[in-house]
């Protein structure tokens, strides 16, 4: 599953404006902790701003999974909620269920990964990388990824018992954009 870190949120809301969106959120938990997801209308413009929002008002980062274009947001994202009605939580916010994650999967990781695309053209993949891999990208050294990491320099994804990194590398590209690096 695509996922955007509010850094690559900033990155792809000029590519976005234009258009109104169902957009699919979730809380980077800590592994093993299901994590809930918001669904939520918002115009394009709007991506980055909302998304600091909601992250201001969560105890852990907040991330785009998905999104779907639409011409009446509110009305799609009710119409999709309703759906799912028996994982809803509270405020827009729904139960990881197999059947939400498959939906987000099929109909809205497409977007997500057209508007990646466009900012970071040649180097979105569809899954995390290991530490080696993003060296690889950056062409940089493990060491000097790692460093970056634990100096909060660049998002990472901790697993297992948090000794083990992965990156998304579009939201390591933007968040270094964004640091003028």
């Amino acid at each position: 599953m695509l996922i955007a870190h509010h850094t690559t949120a900033s990155a792809i809301t000029p590519h976005a404006r234009d258009r109104s969106w169902v957009v699919f959120l979730w809380t980077a938990l800590p592994a093993n902790i299901a994590s809930p997801i918001k669904i939520a209308p918002m115009k394009g413009a709007d991506i980055s701003k909302e998304l600091r929002k909601i992250a201001a008002a969560n105890a852990y980062d907040v991330q785009i999974i998905g999104l779907i274009p639409s011409a009446d947001p509110d009305v799609h994202a009710k119409a999709i909620g309703e759906q799912y009605a028996g994982e809803h939580l509270h405020n827009g916010w729904y139960l990881p269920s197999a059947g939400l994650l498959a939906f987000i999967q099929h109909h809205a990781s497409v977007e997500l990964a057209n508007l990646l695309a466009q900012v970071h053209p040649g180097v979105i993949t569809k899954d995390v990388v290991d530490i080696a891999e993003m060296a690889r990208l950056l062409d940089v050294s493990i060491p000097t990824i790692r460093r970056m990491a634990q100096a909060g320099e660049i998002p990472y994804l901790r697993w297992g018992k948090g000794k083990i990194y992965r990156f998304v590398p579009s939201d390591v590209i933007a968040s270094l954009q964004q640091h003028g690096r």
